[in-house]
């Protein structure tokens, strides 16, 4: 079963979710939060993306802080690159999105 978003051509591939998994879609994709200057749920945000949106999944490199890494020592600061690079973010057309939004996206 597909779902699809509004007249998006994205679609979301939800025939392999349980009941549970379907309650955490449809909540994520129920939030609200600001696009673009603009208040809209996650399902609104999504269906204005393009159908040949880029899925990337980035580590937490992003969250580097030079003056946190400056203050540690040597084992600390090694530490601190690998629990970076442990964290995981997912998004769509540059937009960060939970994962199960991100594992269902086609």
């Amino acid at each position: 079963m597909n779902y699809q978003i509004g007249v998006c051509e994205m679609q979301l591939d939800m025939s392999k979710l349980n009941p549970m998994q379907l309650g955490r879609v449809q909540k994520a994709l129920s939030v609200k939060m600001r696009y673009d200057g603009v208040i809209r749920t996650l399902a609104e945000q999504i269906a204005s993306l393009p159908d040949d949106a880029e899925k990337r999944e980035l580590d937490g490199m992003c969250d580097w802080s030079r003056t946190k890494f400056n203050r540690m020592d040597g084992k600390a600061q090694r530490e601190y690159e690998t629990k970076l690079r442990a964290r995981r973010y997912y998004s769509l057309a540059g937009w960060t999105v939970p994962k199960i939004i991100y594992d269902i996206a086609v």
